[in-house]
């Protein structure tokens, strides 16, 4: 009995100085890239008259006081064709950017897609939104 308590107050004394290998080795906090939900949100005028630029407002927000930044790519596309107008632009989350579009002379229907990319290594998501809106004719005076 006396062997087995002072053979266990010698390991405890060896453990403690660190002379064995009794301990683990420290974890390292791992990156988590993609996991922070961000929310796009785009409007605009949904009513542009012929020859006028297509005026959109964007937002990208993070949960709390977070503030990624990455690009934002925007999609300007026509219903009924073929067309479209592809335009990268930086942000920093939380501010509202305006851009302003081109310039359409055909009527009829558009929409304007948004997509979020955050930085490389970032642990933000990638988001994105869409609006619609309609060019009219010029009114005549």
């Amino acid at each position: 009995m006396i062997k087995k308590a002072l053979a266990s107050l010698m390991l405890a004394g060896l453990v403690t100085s660190g002379l064995t290998a009794a301990s683990t080795t420290t974890a390292v906090a791992a990156e988590y890239p993609g996991t922070v939900f961000t929310y796009c949100d785009v409007g605009g005028t949904h009513n542009v008259l012929q020859g006028r630029r297509i005026k959109t407002n964007m937002r990208v927000n993070a949960p709390g006081k977070a503030r990624p930044s990455g690009i934002l790519q925007i999609r300007y596309s026509y219903l009924k064709g073929p067309w479209t107008k592809t335009k990268t632009v930086p942000i920093t989350a939380g501010v509202r950017k305006k851009i302003q579009g081109p310039k359409r002379t055909r009527t009829g229907k558009y929409r304007v897609n948004i997509r979020f990319i955050p930085q490389e290594d970032s642990v933000y998501k990638a988001c994105k939104d869409q609006y619609s809106f309609q060019i009219n004719k010029k009114r005549k005076r």
